[in-house]
């Protein structure tokens, strides 16, 4: 020991004298770039005393020094503070040397840890154990413990609490505990450094980056606002006193006050971010009050969001400086940046959202100005703003479907309102112009006819220009479309602005392209407002004129003209200009039907006027002329049948007839048919035709429109005249149809009868019809009797029973006789039955037929028994007693017949003599020739008959 302190003591003074001359080496001197990243971490090296690599000798010598403190603490006699010095020297090598890259790895670090460890056990009071302390720290996280380093570094504040080394090893220590994420503890150890240099007005050793990494650990934490404090505070120390609006104060800056400044400006900007955006901020600043570099911050924190395309947080964040400084001179500005956000970001609704508030703000006369004449910037800003939100509406309002009519009416009017508000600040003419044509379209688009009409006026007079003639035309237009818009009893005072705008063209731009159509229009309105002269006048002088016109043109001209000599009651006139509209054939459907009408009209009261003078001739023919010159229109059908029904009345029967079967053919419905079919069937009777008026009579018949006494009439007409004709089947069937459809005319229902059993008996030969139509009249007689039904019922009853009578004489006796006779005896039966009952109607001429046919029946039947069939079996004697049979048979029979003929030749004593009775005297002298063969015997027996 004692041959070894007198060679360590050089060592030991001369690295005594080294450290006496070396700076400590701290954090404060290690750090790049003053602690910043772009992570919140600080950019830190291993510490290390020494930064100069030693050279190859200096390494040797440095070996057989920590070689001599290691002999040294080994010694027993050495002295403690040599001891202890000895201790630290032998780490501290070991330490600087693991540092610099030599034996960085195990023995030597641990050995080094050991000796401090052993100097803090052996020496725990001693005053320089803060650097013990802080190279330990050193050594453990050389060697890759960083709890073991923390736990050394936070003893220096708990043991050291004045050691100049705190403030460095309560950085270091906030780091490692910032890299673990240890936030909340990184910031008790910042916190420390922050409050003692606040108590020495930001003098002490690592206050700056200590402040900026406890703003990161609260920021961390989540704990905005606090670290927000802290961020503001940094830059109330770094930025220049006064107010601070632009950017650009940043610049002047030294390089590291600038980068924490920038860095702070951003972190705040974060923390206001998260706690809100804008409003956060403007909230914030009314509790803790504005800074003077607040426009920064709202500055910072917009380009911040738009670098993270946080186009709407941007936004907000600019209108909330703009809420809290309304009045401001840049809050323009900041609205432009609110506009940029939302354009960038692609929004368009609230783009344009920020464009009209833009414009309400700081129009010209806005409180935003407060008398002050706007700047010029603003002026441009305006009319860009104007310009696109006229043009965007303007296009969005045409883009709508037609069915959403509200939206489109608030898109123009939101077009034309821009339109309105940009012509008051654009002061080049030609730009005005172009304007005020945008927004007369505008108005006149979303409903404001009147109001557009106005602007295109302007647009044509007040400035004209090129597009003069152009506005000028559309304010005619414009002018009409409000004549179609309004009430009609507002419609005349429209027409009376479109024909005022129309004058003007006229007069200011007489070769316009669109001048015919325009007067053409104009003619029309002159004749709508009932100003007939002037609208000729106007029509004739455009068709005189030597300005080319369309032939639609031409053809409207033509009926103006002709509406206006109809309405001068000129109708030849009026005619001849409707034929030559219609000439033009250009017109719509619905035009030409309304040319065709109007032609009509006129031609139709020149027939009036010829009727009403007398002349039919000339009525008629005006009438036809009607549906020759304009086919199908409506009066056409009432013209035709004046037509004929003035032909009637001159008897020209072959001309009316013509006319109304062409009125039949024609209109088939029309209400006036049942009457043509009247007229046609009296002009066909007249004209001697006679079925062809029994079919005009049937279908008059069949109307169930007219009175029922006319269509009875008209059906028994048609039956006789289809008699007349010929036409035997219609005529059954017309009589038919009268019977069944007409009983109420009795007498005339029994001639109906009449005439179907004549039809049946001498056409048709059908025997049951016959019976059935005779029944009929007998049956109508006995419902309801009268001299004349009494007579028919007669007839008719008589002719039942000759029909009986007929039917028995066909019927033949033979063999077997019993069965033949009685059929035929009650065959004969019948018919005398039938014919007593027709000469009971006590009618002369009936009974005396019935008389008559009586005798003949009993005759035949006596006649037919003496013919009958013999039997076959019968000869000589017994035949001729069987025919002795039959003379005794028939002998009653013809006994009977005189006896009925002599009935009817009483009847002379009545004062009858008729065909009947002259027959029944013939048959007498037959029968009875011996009575009433010879002349004079038959007078004889008359007389006695008298």
């Amino acid at each position: 020991m004692k041959r070894l302190l007198p060679v360590l003591l050089p060592v030991i003074l001369s690295a005594g004298q080294a450290r006496g001359a070396e700076p400590q080496s701290t954090v404060g001197s290690v750090t790049q770039n003053n602690g910043l990243s772009r992570n919140g971490h600080l950019i830190v090296m291993t510490p290390s005393i020494l930064r100069a690599t030693p050279s190859a000798p200096q390494q040797a010598e440095l070996q057989r020094a920590i070689a001599e403190y290691d002999a040294l603490i080994e010694l027993p006699e050495a002295p403690p503070a040599l001891r202890a010095e000895a201790l630290r020297r032998a780490a501290y090598l070991r330490v600087w040397l693991a540092d610099v890259g030599e034996q960085g790895d195990g023995p030597q670090l641990r050995r080094a840890i050991a000796l401090y460890q052993q100097l803090l056990r052996e020496l725990p009071d001693d005053p320089a154990n803060d650097l013990a302390l802080y190279q330990l720290a050193r050594a453990w996280q050389l060697a890759g413990d960083n709890a073991q380093a923390l736990t050394a570094l936070t003893q220096i504040a708990a043991r050291h609490p004045q050691s100049t080394l705190l403030a460095d090893a309560q950085l270091r220590a906030g780091e490692l505990l910032y890299a673990q994420q240890r936030y909340a503890e990184a910031a008790s150890q910042y916190a420390a450094i922050v409050a003692r240099g606040a108590q020495a007005a930001g003098n002490a050793p690592y206050f700056g980056i200590a402040q900026y990494k406890y703003a990161w650990s609260l920021y961390r934490q989540n704990e905005y606002e606090p670290a927000l404090g802290v961020f503001l505070a940094i830059l109330d120390r770094s930025l220049p006193p006064g107010a601070s609006e632009e950017p650009a104060v940043l610049d002047a800056l030294a390089a590291q006050q600038q980068e924490f400044a920038r860095e702070s400006l951003r972190l705040a900007g974060v923390c206001f971010a998260a706690l809100g955006g804008g409003t956060a901020m403007n909230r914030y600043f009314a509790a803790h009050g504005e800074p003077r570099y607040a426009t920064l911050l709202y500055n910072a924190l917009g380009a911040s969001l738009l670098a993270q395309r946080r186009y709407s947080d941007a936004a907000l964040v600019y209108t909330a400086f703009i809420e809290r400084h309304p009045l401001h001179a840049l809050a323009p500005a900041f609205q432009q940046r609110v506009i940029g956000a939302y354009r960038e970001g692609g929004f368009g609704e609230p783009l344009r959202a920020a464009q009209a508030r833009y414009v309400q703000q700081y129009f010209p006369g806005a409180a935003y100005w407060q008398g002050q004449a706007p700047a010029a910037a603003v002026m441009q800003a305006l009319r860009q703003h104007l310009d696109e939100l006229g043009r965007y509406y303007h296009a969005q309002a045409q883009q709508l479907p037609p069915g959403e009519d509200t939206a489109r009416r608030t898109a123009f009017a939101q077009a034309a309102e821009a339109y309105a508000r940009l012509l008051q600040l654009q002061e080049d003419p030609a730009q005005r112009v172009a304007i005020r044509l945008l927004y007369a379209d505008a108005l006149l688009d979303g409903g404001q006819t009147r109001a557009a009409a106005g602007q295109y006026l302007h647009a044509a007079y007040d400035q004209p220009d090129a597009r003069a003639p152009e506005a000028a035309l559309a304010a005619v237009q414009a002018y009409q479309r409000l004549a179609q818009e309004v009430a009609a009893s507002e419609r005349p005072a429209a027409l009376r602005e479109s024909l005022a705008a129309a004058q003007r063209l006229d007069a200011a731009f007489p070769q316009h392209p669109q001048w015919a159509a325009v007067m053409t229009r104009s003619a029309q309105d002159l004749y709508e407002l009932h100003e007939d002269a002037s609208a000729l006048a106007l029509a004739q002088r455009v068709l005189s004129g030597t300005r080319a016109l369309t032939p639609g043109q031409r053809s409207e001209l033509l009926a103006v003209v002709a509406d206006a000599q109809y309405a001068a009651q000129n109708y030849p006139a009026a005619e001849q200009a409707y034929l030559q509209a219609l000439q033009q054939n250009t017109a719509e459907p619905s035009r030409r039907r309304e040319f065709i009408e109007h032609l009509a009209t006129a031609i139709y009261r020149q027939g009036e006027a010829a009727r009403s003078g007398g002349d039919l001739r000339a009525a008629a023919t005006a009438f036809a002329r009607v549906n020759r010159l304009a086919p199908g229109s409506r009066i056409a059908a009432t013209a035709d049948y004046d037509a004929a029904a003035a032909l009637i009345a001159l008897k020209d029967w072959t001309a009316a007839l013509l006319m109304l079967e062409a009125f039949r053919q024609r209109y088939p419905q029309h209400a006036l048919s049942d009457e043509v079919d009247q007229k046609l069937a009296f002009a066909y009777e007249q004209d001697q035709q006679p079925a062809a008026a029994a079919q005009a009579y049937a279908r008059v018949a069949a109307q169930a429109a007219t009175a029922t006494p006319l269509r009875e009439q008209a059906a028994w007409q048609a039956a006789q005249l289809y008699e007349r004709a010929g036409l035997k089947p219609a005529a059954v069937r017309a009589y038919e149809n009268y019977v069944a459809g007409y009983p109420q005319d009795a007498q005339r229902g029994l001639d109906a009868r009449r005439h179907l059993a004549d039809l049946a008996r001498d056409f048709t030969h059908d025997e049951s019809a016959y019976r059935h139509w005779l029944q009929e009249i007998v049956a109508v007689d006995a419902a309801a009797r009268s001299a004349g039904s009494q007579h028919e019922a007669a007839l008719a009853s008589l002719e039942l029973a000759r029909l009986d009578a007929a039917k028995a004489r066909s019927l033949p006796l033979s063999e077997p006789l019993a069965r033949s006779l009685l059929a035929r005896k009650q065959a004969t039966q019948t018919a005398i039955e039938g014919l007593l009952r027709a000469a009971a109607y006590g009618d002369a001429e009936v009974s005396s037929a019935a008389s008559y046919e009586v005798g003949a029946v009993y005759r035949d039947f006596g006649r037919a028994l003496l013919a009958s069939e013999k039997p076959a079996q019968l000869s000589g004697d017994a035949a001729e007693q069987y025919q002795i049979l039959l003379e005794e048979q028939a002998d009653p029979f013809e006994r009977k017949s005189i006896a009925a003929h002599e009935a009817n030749l009483r009847r002379i004593s009545e004062g009858l003599w008729n065909d009947w009775v002259h027959r029944s005297a013939q048959q007498l002298a037959e029968l009875a020739p011996a009575l009433y063969g010879k002349r004079e015997l038959r007078e004889e027996r008359y007389e006695a008959l008298r």
